[in-house]
This record gives C-alpha cells, structure tokens and sequence, in this order.
C-alpha cells in the first residue's frame, strides 16, 4: 500500500513556495525509522512547545489525515502548523498543504490523534530541527529539490 507524503514547501528560483508530494510505501523501512526516531522525540517537542526557546517559532506536526479512518482511502502523510493542546492534552493544527483527502481543505484546523504522528519540525532561527521523514525523502526529490529543502534544515 501506498501513502501520500507531503515533504515541506520549498521556493524554487526565489518564487512563491511550491508544496513537494512524493508516494511512499507504508511498509518502507527507512520511513518507518524515521517515524519511531521523531517520535522518541515527541515529549520534548512538546516540552518546547509549551515554553519555547529563544529563537524557536513555526511548530509543525506531521500526522496521517486519514489514521482510523479507512473509508477515506491510503494514508496521508501532511503537515500541519500552529499546533496547540487542548486541556486534555488534544493536539490541534492547521493543515500546511492542499490535501488529497475530500472533505478537507489546506488552512484547516484539525485534530492530530498522538498514534498518527509521523514527524515534527521546529524554526530554530533559520533554520528547522526535525524533519526526520523529510531527509528519508531526499532519494525521491531532485536534485534541485534537495537543494532547497537543504536550506531550510539543521
């Protein structure tokens, strides 16, 4: 099976940022090591969320739309930004790219269920921290692509 992966947005040639999709399987090894190491580091995303450092900002989640929902088709690899929790420990976000999903609509807010989450992402400066999925994704892209995303990694 496969799944839709939104990577991040990425300017080319100093335009408008461009979202980069790429498939992947479900059963990918090296995607699947990717998930488990950011999610080792899901509580200290989280601890940094509620008290961020100088310079963090653009918290991002990256979850599977579709998780527990099968009639809704593959899964959906997207990301989100503006993450916040509710007072019993819900993760919110605002979807970050055009979905594939029907019914749902980029700048959408969402609940991000904790089992989904397949990456994260924090601005330290500049620069992004996370993104583990994302560098898997390198052998998919162009290499103008991988370029770009490059840029914006730690």
């Amino acid at each position: 099976m496969m799944a839709v992966a939104s990577v991040m947005k990425a300017c080319s040639g100093g335009g408008a940022p461009e979202d980069l999709v790429v498939q992947v399987s479900v059963s990918d090894a090296a995607i699947n090591g990717a998930k488990a190491q950011a999610r080792a580091g899901l509580d200290d995303f989280f601890a940094r969320l509620s008290s961020p450092r100088p310079h963090e900002s653009d918290f991002a989640l990256k979850f599977d739309l579709n998780y527990g929902h099968a009639e809704r088709g593959q899964a959906e690899i997207i990301w989100t930004r503006d993450i916040t929790r509710g007072l019993n420990g819900e993760i919110y976000g605002y979807l970050d790219n055009e979905p594939d999903t029907r019914g749902f609509v980029e700048g959408q807010r969402v609940e991000i269920p904790r089992d989904a989450i397949a990456d994260w992402a924090i601005k330290v400066g500049d620069k992004f921290q996370g993104h583990y999925t994302t560098r898997v994704l390198f052998g998919q892209m162009t290499p103008e692509e991988v370029e770009a995303v490059k840029a914006n990694l730690w």
